[in-house]
């Protein structure tokens, strides 16, 4: 019996092994995950959590999401899922001087820079 119990013991099945920084990461971003929610206290929706949840596990943001629906009545929604992603410190110009372009179209036609943009 003593002898059944150290072999039990010493079986790599049987112990757990520690986990990776991967399986830590992953985790971690679960449960990120889970606590997220927009304005109205929905969270991520269930049918796309796990794809929200390994492109922010490689370090992609994520800002908006859907699993796919369609609210026929109102026209709301779409019948296809969905992620929306945002690139980390991107710049607040695209194009050499981009202000001063907007500027010169707005005044050109008469239109708030704002409408330009």
């Amino acid at each position: 019996m003593f002898k059944e119990s150290i072999e039990q013991n010493s079986d790599p099945e049987n112990q757990e092994q520690p986990k990776s920084e991967k399986e830590i990461l992953w985790e971690k971003k679960a449960q990120e995950i889970e606590e997220m929610a927009d304005k109205l206290g929905s969270g991520i929706d269930e049918n796309i959590k796990e794809t929200v949840l390994a492109l922010n596990a490689l370090g992609i943001l994520t800002t908006q999401s859907c699993e796919g629906h369609s609210d026929f009545e109102t026209g709301h929604g779409v019948g296809a899922p969905w992620i929306r992603v945002e690139a980390s410190g991107e710049p607040n110009q695209q194009y050499i001087d981009q202000e001063e372009i907007f500027q010169e179209v707005a005044s050109k036609h008469n239109l708030p820079v704002k409408t330009v943009k």
